[in-house]
């Protein structure tokens, strides 16, 4: 490209190392290559919360609420 510039913006799935090959050819077909490598570094993602639907209690009576399993995921995990 005449501006020498590729850009673009990874998204979590692509944290990692890449090898890229950049190649010129001029008007002859004569042509040269360079690579390098492009490494996405992870960083760390906010958990996300499932809703929790409303409770009800009663006064002067004991309440009790286990959050359901799965309210909470984190991609990150692991």
């Amino acid at each position: 490209a005449a501006t020498r510039t590729f850009s673009g913006t990874p998204t979590n799935d692509d944290v990692g190392a890449i090898s890229i090959k950049v190649t010129a050819t001029d008007g002859s077909d004569a042509s040269v290559s360079s690579s390098f490598s492009l490494t996405v570094a992870n960083v760390n993602d906010a958990p996300t919360a499932g809703v929790i639907s409303a409770q009800s209690a009663t006064e002067d009576s004991a309440f009790s609420f286990t959050v359901p399993a799965g309210t909470f995921s984190d991609v990150d995990a692991g």
